[in-house]
């Protein structure tokens, strides 16, 4: 549930969605059709791998992960081998990166190096940040190669980015006394709980609730230290 949360409600990629929709009742459509295209989804994945388990009888693979590139170079004319690379370019190019590239410059350069970076400039900025995550996750990819499902591994390492993201928006909510530094330390706090509850043995499924909640409290709690101190009235000159 949190991570659908966290997919469906605070992730940069489909929020931008949200902002282009013409009005609230159009992005609420989308997102419930969003809902429903989803689970579709997911059937048709479930189902696919029934087919491919039955086509190969069962079949012990040295990683779950082979079993579709296998079967995509072995079984299909290479004509459906070319839409299949296709798809996965496209999949690789989605908004992903340019939702880092943007929150890389708006969220931190902008605010905390250049306030008064030209919109030129800030759009020289966007490619090269686009480029420098584009390269990084060329290297996430490659040591994905040693993991043993890297489905798994993908999702987990989503969990410890979301937890942090649901928790600040719900600092943002349903809270109003939490103010920047609380919501960064909250965040940073989430990361690390989320990184040493799953060391303990906790299933990678749970990050992103542990992430929120330890997000949400250390956030209130030191928006409470830090908060400033509002003035008070004016006092009347001493006679």
């Amino acid at each position: 549930m949190f991570l659908t949360i966290a997919t469906h409600g605070t992730d940069h990629y489909l929020v931008q969605r949200f902002l282009v929709a013409k009005s609230q009742k159009d992005a609420q459509v989308g997102l419930i059709l969003s809902g429903f295209l989803v689970f579709a989804q997911f059937i048709l994945f479930l189902t696919l791998g029934i087919l491919l388990w039955a086509f190969y009888d069962g079949r012990k693979f040295a990683r779950a992960d082979e079993i579709l590139p296998t079967f995509v170079a072995n079984q299909l004319p290479g004509v459906f081998t070319g839409l299949i690379l296709a798809a996965i370019v496209a999949a690789a190019l989605s908004p992903s990166l340019n939702s880092m590239a943007s929150a890389t410059l708006r969220d931190f350069y902008v605010p905390y190096i250049n306030p008064l970076a030209s919109e030129e400039k800030q759009l020289r900025l966007a490619k090269r940040f686009t480029v420098f995550w584009g390269i990084l996750q060329i290297g996430v990819a490659g040591l994905a190669r040693n993991v043993e499902s890297a489905l798994q591994a993908g999702l987990a390492a989503l969990g410890y980015a979301s937890g942090p993201t649901v928790g600040a928006f719900a600092l943002g909510l349903f809270t109003k006394g939490a103010n920047t530094t609380g919501t960064m330390v909250g965040m940073l706090s989430g990361l690390l709980v989320s990184l040493a509850v799953n060391m303990l043995g906790v299933a990678w499924t749970w990050n992103v609730f542990v992430g929120a909640v330890a997000t949400f409290i250390v956030g209130i709690g030191v928006s409470a230290v830090t908060r400033e101190k509002q003035p008070g009235p004016a006092q009347a000159p001493a006679a």
